[in-house]
């Protein structure tokens, strides 16, 4: 088994260290780093879209849609409802909505016939709406095409991470979390990799090192049921003899990175997690999340993913 005491010198992250530093990667994946000083442009406009979850995504879509559908009624108010052929003589509020409606019908290239624009500037705003909802449109068919054709795994890992009883090669306890693939896509040639970082005291002032975790098996051929990934605790492990209050001191966090073949998208998927001390729990082992049903075939129970008792 190889000690697993290099460095890891291309890790890309800082050596230096803070009293109230926080962890580096999100139990979501996602770095938990601030960006100051950028420039937004078009294609950072495409990346926030595109990131969103569908339901924020869905929500930002129709209140723009809201909004911009007011700010053209207010136009069409503002050059006078007496220019919309069709609207009935009626309060200030149901001339908005009149105008809201139009504007919709406008900007979607409904076009009901109801009411019709009169007049050089009334025609010349419905005509620059008209254009302005087909490129919006447009833009926001490709941004829900992106997210449908994005490969993005749904891995889920264990809420905790454990240091359970091992019992293979003379080594006691290995450091243990479990994961999944959530969906029933066909994932194959599965690879992870796992690095942990913590200060240290060099010199007589505090830095931040980033080393590779030996595991037991790193890359499985297929991922159809749970894996669950282990580093042997031997006497080479920086692990070895560490307690929970070590872990904090010393602001432990397990990195992993995760990354398999999606045979329905034909490409490759990445999924990110860490550990942190309170995520460590001593002396557990995790219960059992898959089955043999009546049917004969292996059931995954994904709640169950987690699961663990204190041995």
């Amino acid at each position: 088994m190889k000690k697993d005491n290099k460095n890891i010198l291309d890790s890309g992250l800082s050596d230096k260290t803070a009293s109230n530093q926080q962890r580096i990667l999100l139990r979501s994946g996602t770095y938990n780093v601030i960006r100051k000083g950028k420039k937004i442009g078009l294609g950072d406009a495409y990346q926030f879209f595109i990131s969103l979850s569908w339901p924020k995504l869905i929500g930002l879509v129709f209140l723009g849609f809201v909004f911009v559908n007011i700010l053209f009624a207010l136009l069409y108010m503002a050059i006078g409802v007496e220019h919309l052929s069709g609207i009935p003589k009626q309060s200030k509020w149901e001339d908005f909505l009149s105008c809201f409606y139009f504007s919709c019908q406008t900007y979607t290239t409904v076009g009901y016939g109801g009411i019709s624009p009169s007049g050089h500037l009334t025609s010349s705003l419905s005509a620059f709406e008209s254009l302005f909802g087909l490129l919006s449109f447009s833009l926001a068919t490709g941004i829900i095409f992106g997210r449908f054709s994005k490969p993005i795994a749904k891995v889920a890992y264990s809420e905790n991470i454990l240091v359970a009883p091992y019992g293979k090669n003379n080594v006691e306890y290995g450091l243990m979390f479990r994961m999944v693939n959530q969906r029933d896509t066909l994932l194959s040639n599965a690879r992870i990799h796992v690095m942990y970082s913590m200060d240290i005291l060099e010199n007589g002032s505090y830095k931040r090192i980033y080393k590779a975790l030996n595991l037991e098996i790193d890359r499985i051929k297929m991922f159809p049921l749970t894996w669950t990934v282990v580093h042997p605790i031997d006497e080479n492990s920086v692990f070895y003899g560490l307690t929970q209050e070590d872990l904090q001191k010393q602001k432990v966090e397990i990195m992993v990175m995760t990354e398999a073949f999606d045979e329905k998208f034909n490409d490759v998927v990445h999924s990110r997690t860490s550990y942190i001390p309170k995520d460590f729990v001593f002396g557990a082992k995790f219960l059992p999340a898959q089955q043999v049903n009546s049917d004969g075939i292996m059931e995954i129970d994904l709640e169950k993913i987690g699961e663990f008792e204190i041995v």
